[in-house]
């Protein structure tokens, strides 16, 4: 096994900046999240002597609001690295591995990709845009994007295919015929 720098693990991953779509959303929703939240403790505390099942269901509901933003909050994708058998997708918890081996093909994709594409499951735009999308060019297609430029799909054998958005997505799709040691 070859020693690796920090330099050389910092060349394999590439980040997922957020475009403007994703800083509205998430401030938005974030703000309309915590808000509510505020407005169920401060409930709370004036129901708190006159009615305190009340108050204490306005308590839950402000813990439940709060940990769903924490939740959504974990599954923002913050960039990819190529490792030799795997593309992964990196997030705040947790990582998708999507092996080398079962990848026939990785393509630059036009910014009208996404054009008349319909979410089938995930997350849009809050957080970056996690999930499984339909349309006319694709019957299922799974991404784990944070814009709508700077497009990579990877199409795979017998599986869907995955489209991610990569800062540098000439670099990477050059980085993975690299680890894989084709052109």
């Amino acid at each position: 096994m070859e020693p690796t720098n920090e330099a050389s693990r910092e060349a394999e991953f590439f980040r997922a900046p957020w475009d403007p779509t994703v800083w509205v959303a998430t401030a938005c929703a974030v703000g309309i999240l915590l808000a509510l939240a505020g407005i169920l403790v401060l409930n709370a505390f004036l129901l708190f002597h006159a009615a305190q099942v009340a108050s204490g269901l306005c308590f839950l509901g402000s813990m439940v609001t709060l940990c769903a933003v924490m939740v959504l909050s974990q599954s923002a994708v913050t960039g990819y690295r190529i490792e030799p058998d795997a593309i992964v997708v990196v997030r705040r918890r947790g990582e998708i591995r999507i092996p080398i081996d079962s990848i026939q093909s990785l393509t630059l994709i036009d910014t009208d990709a996404l054009r008349d594409m319909r979410r089938v499951y995930g997350i849009g735009w809050i957080f970056g845009n996690s999930g499984v999308l339909s349309g006319p060019r694709w019957e299922r297609l799974r991404v784990y994007i944070t814009r709508r430029d700077n497009l990579v799909l990877i199409e795979r054998r017998d599986e869907i295919p995955v489209m991610l958005s990569p800062d540098k997505p000439r670099v990477f799709v050059h980085a993975f015929h690299s680890a894989r040691g084709t052109k």
